[in-house]
């Protein structure tokens, strides 16, 4: 039997634990993770025995830095260094650099180191003979000054994506916050409980526009953003609940130099128990009535039952898709699925069943004599809900449990207990 060991010491403030070659002034969390079978720990393992590494934190229980010991390509450390600005917020994430100290103590010099690292254009020192040098080796995050915290740019590592405070005119991401005016058009859905147990839902369309200033809108402008213009801009219309019910995009036009770029929206519309019901893509004219054909062709649709879970979905140009559940409200079967069996003709469920903890243990495929449609998926639910047996267990035994001519050694004694074929096996 494989003996994995995963050490984490957690050394405090002043109590000195020198055996582990670490900096013993300050906090940190060691992790020894094995690669080879041992039954008893190895000191100082190789990079080929054992991942190593150590966290150390400040005061406030913050990572500040993180050395995953001689863990780069050519056998050096990797360091990672963290820092935050006056008020907790990570505005710069570093990236990592190697030294070839190969030891766990905490880098008082590693800012400096970095910056040193990503200015060298000696392989020696890189590993790396097309490095590229650069004075900004972190990303940036700028926020605005408010209360709201919110983020004003987002800029990436390397000189030509270096972000600018106060110029809009540099390679970072930034972003806009406002409210809408009255070009949002307003979607409803009203829900019906059939005789299936499901709610199911009607397209409200004739509803008009949102008021102005009724919506949170996110401008989000990315790189290749130039002043003046929405191309290469999102806009992210959220209502009350903080609910996304359009996104905004803009294509390039013919003629984008004397008229606007074309507008690609997407509309998400919620039933009155917030659950997302339709989605309708670009390619749908919401300037039109919105007919079946098109919310079967070209739209998302899902439904829910009484207890808010998915139950039926489809997908553009796609048939609907079943989802049914056990008592403890986990998916047990989906469908229709095609036979992955050559002998085995009618499509049917893929089933899965699961232990004590919930996970994922045994996959299957069951067939289904009838053709797909809600009645069938509301029988098998009837027949899940009456169960009494949820989960299986594993088997400690000689005998295994045999379905189909597959062996295994878990219980079969939720449904279904006999009848399925075996897919996957945990």
């Amino acid at each position: 039997m494989k003996n994995i060991y995963i050490k984490i010491i957690i050394g405090l403030l002043f109590l000195p634990l020198s055996i582990w070659a670490q900096t013993t002034t300050e906090n940190y969390i060691k992790t020894t993770t094995y690669k080879v079978e041992t039954a008893t720990p190895i000191s100082n393992p190789t990079a080929s025995q054992a991942v190593v590494q150590i966290n150390y934190f400040d005061g406030l229980g913050r990572p500040k830095q993180q050395i995953a010991l001689k863990q780069s390509g050519n056998g050096k450390d990797i360091i990672t260094h963290l820092e935050y600005d006056a008020l907790g917020r990570q505005t710069k994430e570093y990236l990592p650099y190697t030294d070839g100290t190969t030891s766990l103590d905490y880098r008082t010099n590693a800012l400096t180191d970095l910056l040193s690292f990503y200015l060298s254009e000696d392989p020696t020192v890189t590993g790396n003979p097309y490095f590229e040098t650069t004075t900004n080796p972190y990303a940036e995050t700028f926020f605005e000054p408010s209360p709201l915290n919110r983020t004003r740019k987002t800029a990436a590592p390397g000189d030509i994506w270096k972000g600018n405070e106060t110029n809009n005119n540099d390679k970072s991401i930034k972003f806009d916050y406002t409210t809408n005016t009255n070009n949002v058009k307003r979607f409803t859905v009203t829900t019906d409980l059939n005789s299936n147990g499901i709610f199911y839902p009607t397209l409200g369309q004739d509803n008009g526009n949102y008021q102005p200033n009724q919506l949170y809108v996110t401008i989000t402008k990315d790189e290749n953003w130039i002043a003046g213009t929405t191309f290469n801009t999102t806009h992210e219309f959220k209502d009350k609940l903080g609910r996304v019910v359009l996104k905004r995009t803009f294509g390039e036009s013919n003629t984008r130099e004397t008229a606007p770029d074309l507008v690609h929206d997407t509309y998400y519309v919620y039933d009155e128990y917030n659950n997302l019901t339709f989605v309708l893509p670009p390619l749908v004219n919401t300037n039109l009535p919105i007919t079946n054909d098109v919310l079967n062709g070209l739209c998302y649709q899902y439904k829910y039952d009484h207890r808010n879970r998915l139950v039926e979905k489809k997908l553009p140009g796609k048939q609907w898709e079943y989802i049914v559940y056990d008592q403890l409200d986990r998916p047990v079967a989906t469908g229709p699925a095609n036979s992955p069996f050559v002998n085995l003709t009618n499509p049917g469920w893929i089933i899965t069943k699961y232990d004590a903890l919930n996970r994922p243990i045994i996959t299957g495929f069951m067939i289904e004599n009838n053709p797909f449609t809600s009645t069938v998926r509301k029988n098998l639910q009837v027949i899940y809900n009456n169960q009494t047996t949820h989960s299986e267990t594993k088997i400690h035994t000689s005998s295994n449990t045999t379905i189909n001519n597959v062996s295994f050694r878990y219980t079969s004694t939720s449904y279904p207990t006999d009848g399925y074929h075996v897919l996957t096996v945990n």
